[in-house]
């Protein structure tokens, strides 16, 4: 009972789709900025050390249990059905013009924070259905193209200067943010440009379909909450490797 309980606090990830619903639920669409930036990094400071697992054979259960896999998968009909929601909400202009721009924004850090995050799982696993579900997510956040260069392009060129998606030694966040969007998506499409392609062509008939259903402020919905998922996505890309350098071998490689 203790373990299954210990184990229930990662369905909280599943919530975090509500913060957006329940800013508009109660027309206070700062809320889901309250929610990300101030209750959970405190509930992170009161909670995070002790949720962290205690040794390596609980890492070895968590990584078999399937109730974890499930949490993962649950979350892409959560997204699917976020994203439609406020297409037809902001696209049949039922919310203000300043609401909608900040609800556009809730969802994204919904789509962003956990919906890349777990995309980003899954795109590591070697489960079919795992690998096909992670392009589902990136291609509701127009960023189809992350698992082929994260995978094959950031993994092997991190803490290097080829590496797009690690940060320099004095550079600013706005000027590494265009270098890492246009950098990813171009080695990418020289690793894989049937995958990228195939990934960017799903992302335009979402919008299309999306504008057609809804409007042309469905599409503006749309992309705005893929701008703000993949601005923080890059924010933590940006902080997680700022500066790091690895050492160039008499070989030519770098160090490992």
């Amino acid at each position: 009972m203790r373990t299954a309980l210990k184990d229930g606090r990662f369905l909280l990830a599943l919530t975090t789709a509500a913060a957006p619903v329940v800013g508009h639920a109660l027309g206070q669409y700062w809320h889901a900025f309250a929610i990300f930036f101030v209750g959970i990094p405190l509930l992170d400071l009161a909670f995070g050390r002790a949720a962290q697992p205690s040794s390596a054979a609980e890492i070895e259960r968590l990584a078999r249990n399937p109730f974890f896999r499930f949490v993962l998968h649950a979350w892409v009909p959560i997204q699917l059905a976020l994203i439609g929601w406020g297409a037809w909400l902001i696209g049949g202009g039922r919310l203000a013009p300043l609401d909608a721009v900040l609800f556009t924004l809730s969802v994204g850090l919904a789509t962003g924070a956990t919906g890349i995050t777990i995309a980003h799982e899954l795109g590591h696993k070697r489960a079919a259905l795992d690998r096909f579900l992670a392009r589902v997510l990136l291609v509701t956040v127009s960023y189809g193209h992350f698992t082929v260069e994260h995978n094959r392009g950031h993994h092997v060129r991190v803490a290097t200067p080829e590496d797009p998606a690690t940060a320099r030694l004095g550079e600013g966040f706005w000027r590494f943010l265009p270098r890492t969007l246009a950098g990813s998506l171009a080695h990418a499409w020289a690793l894989e440009r049937r995958e990228v392609a195939a990934s960017w062509a799903a992302t335009l008939a979402v919008a299309a379909a999306l504008g057609a259903a809804f409007g042309p402020l469905a599409v503006a919905f749309f992309l705005g909450q893929s701008a703000m998922a993949v601005t923080l996505l890059e924010a933590v890309n940006y902080v997680e490797h700022y500066g790091l350098q690895r050492e160039r071998l008499k070989d030519g490689r770098y160090e490992r």
